[in-house]
């Protein structure tokens, strides 16, 4: 994969600081999945829209959207559901365990799932990002086969924002219909090589970090991408733009700091999706928050139960991929 601007690419072609910013960004996820007041504005400003706006920076016109379509099917909304399969199992036998396993609690289960719904968060929790970026991954690529298809856009956003008061669609449509326009907004990153010029350009950092501070220190409340909240619209959206390049920025520094803290943040990074999954998991059924005596030790729990679980899980298939040959 050819970019424009070489500095931090691996041989493998994968770019070390976008890498690093997925793992940043995934790390983040876990943390905000504590609550605590006084940094969930701030991780919520950039974490899951870092995903969004990385999805679009690798995103390019297709030439046979059936191929890609197919092929973004299996890499997201497989894991997807093998991930909910597994928690909509263990959410029943946990049911039954309680003696309220019902026919009207099942599907109650299954409804949670298929909805992705702030409204049944405990159900989907962070999972609700899969199927959201579906949505608006398909959303950009339509857009990208017309001259002015980017047009298109707005009113799509616009329509997943407005109809979530009055009825919640299956599969984060809504949520992935207004964060296609950061995923179109990460594919224009990359045409205009703003990464590269921002990392050339540094006096641009003051502005849009300022930009970032004034938008978490004075928002209303934090932005929630899952359930469109966006307190304070236009604003909000200038924000997390900024906070995106500012992060994307500090991780380009970060990959030069020694490997035994480089290498951790970007194993994360390249395995961000089964993280992703086995943290779901975790806070799905609260695997280790029982075991956890405070904000820092279930912090740390979680984040050795994902990323531990994915080395785990990762050592067996390639001990299998070999086995097979």
């Amino acid at each position: 994969m050819q970019v424009s601007g070489t500095a931090g690419v691996k041989p493998t072609g994968r770019i070390a600081y976008l890498d690093a910013a997925r793992g940043c960004a995934i790390l983040s996820v876990i943390l905000s999945h504590l609550w605590i007041p006084e940094l969930t504005p701030f991780l919520f400003s950039f974490h899951m829209p870092l995903f969004f706006m990385l999805s679009g920076y690798f995103l390019k016109r297709e030439e046979n959207p059936r191929i890609w379509v197919s092929k973004r099917t299996r890499q997201i909304l497989v894991p997807f559901a093998l991930t909910a399969g597994v928690l909509g199992l263990a959410r029943l036998a946990l049911l039954h365990c309680a003696g309220e396993l019902s026919l009207s609690s099942a599907l109650g289960v299954a409804k949670g799932i298929m909805a992705g719904s702030p409204s049944f968060t405990s159900s989907v929790g962070p999972l609700w990002f899969l199927p959201a970026l579906f949505v608006a991954q398909v959303a950009v690529q339509a857009a990208l086969r017309w001259r002015f298809g980017c047009v298109l856009l707005v009113p799509l956003a616009a329509l997943g924002y407005s109809t979530q008061p009055l009825q919640w669609c299956p599969m984060s449509v809504q949520p992935g219909l207004v964060c296609a326009l950061f995923v179109y907004a990460g594919y224009w990153a990359r045409k205009a090589d703003w990464f590269e010029y921002l990392n050339h350009h540094r006096f641009w950092l003051l502005p849009l970090s300022a930009v970032w501070i004034f938008g978490v220190w004075e928002g209303e409340r934090a932005v929630d991408l899952s359930s469109n909240l966006y307190p304070d619209g236009f604003r909000d959206a200038l924000m997390i733009l900024a906070a995106v390049s500012v992060v994307i920025w500090l991780c380009r520094q970060l990959i030069r700091l020694p490997g035994v803290i480089r290498e951790p943040i970007l194993y994360c990074g390249r395995h961000s999706l089964m993280i992703l999954c086995f943290h779901s998991l975790d806070y799905c059924l609260g695997i280790t928050s029982g075991l956890a005596g405070g904000a820092l030790w279930e912090f740390l729990l979680k984040t050795a139960w994902a990323v531990g679980s994915t080395v785990i899980f990762n050592a067996v298939l390639t001990q299998f991929g070999k086995a097979r040959k």
